[in-house]
């Protein structure tokens, strides 16, 4: 039996403490008619320190006994994290087509930067539409319905005003310089693309589990996918002569993934006592 504290209502649920929180959403769905993915369930410690249920553990390895209250929340309407990336990459793939071909259209001289720019754009963006849906492993997490118009807004008026930059408004860069910064990036691309590889093959598919990546620029650094993301971004600035807004949306990028980078690295440091002392949060062997 499971009590459980939802909108100050008091219910008990019989189920045994053996089955894993997945399925008591299962059985609460039942009792509460709020859906498995709009629920968020709690219960506090007698040092009231709040701890959050994992939906791959069992209530037992949870903490939970028959004596628990649980408190339960409804996030409100929900959906899957990988449509939601896709909505948010698939929008600036084909944005920065149009001052493109807005450029074409006025019979402007192409640059090689900028042939060399929509190259790599397109590269990018793809590789993060395959990853959604390939490499990503999402569970069954979601995130609240109103959270997609304020991420496309983001991604998809970053890439028009830095598409209008760059082709429109732009300063040309030597040639070489261009070649020089273009090769970087890639090889940033491919070694973000191989970090997310290496923490795809560190978890079982389907699942939640967390353990300590290992190999490549994981043994210098907590986040060097974030690094090789930052990266990319400070080559993509360079090839294109530094654009007001391509320089704006990276400091946006670095400013969210050093949060990020700060907060797992802690979160490794408390899940794993064994956690390397010697790795940096975001730039190795710097920060």
């Amino acid at each position: 039996m499971v009590k459980i504290i939802f909108n100050s209502l008091h219910y008990s649920l019989p189920i045994s403490l053996n089955k894993t929180v997945r399925e008591m959403k299962v059985e609460i769905e039942k009792l509460c008619k709020i859906k498995p993915c709009q629920q968020r369930i709690w219960y506090y410690t007698k040092e009231n320190k709040k701890v959050i249920l994992l939906v791959d553990k069992t209530l037992t390895e949870c903490g939970v006994n028959e004596e628990t209250e649980l408190e339960m929340k409804d996030l409100g309407r929900q959906l899957p994290y990988r449509f939601v990336y896709l909505l948010e990459y698939i929008g600036p793939l084909v944005l920065y087509f149009i001052p493109f071909f807005i450029l074409k259209f006025l019979n402007r001289t192409i640059l090689y930067q900028q042939y060399m720019a929509l190259f790599l754009w397109v590269v990018h963006y793809l590789k993060r539409i395959l990853e959604t849906i390939y490499v990503h492993e999402f569970g069954d997490n979601t995130m609240p319905y109103n959270n997609v118009f304020k991420n496309c807004t983001y991604y998809w008026g970053f890439a028009l005003a830095v598409s209008i930059n760059v082709n429109l408004f732009s300063r040309q860069v030597p040639d070489l310089f261009v070649s020089i910064c273009a090769c970087a990036m890639l090889i940033s691309i491919i070694s973000n693309g191989y970090c997310h590889l290496l923490l795809k093959w560190l978890r079982p598919p389907g699942t939640q589990i967390r353990a300590i990546p290992k190999g490549f620029l994981f043994e210098y650094v907590s986040c060097p996918h974030y690094f090789c993301e930052i990266m990319t971004w400070i080559f993509f600035n360079a090839l294109t002569g530094f654009p007001f807004f391509g320089v704006l949306f990276s400091l946006c990028g670095i400013y969210q993934m050093r949060e990020w980078a700060l907060q797992k690295h802690q979160r490794y440091y408390r899940e794993f006592p064994d956690y390397p002392k010697n790795r940096t949060v975001l730039i190795p062997f710097l920060y």
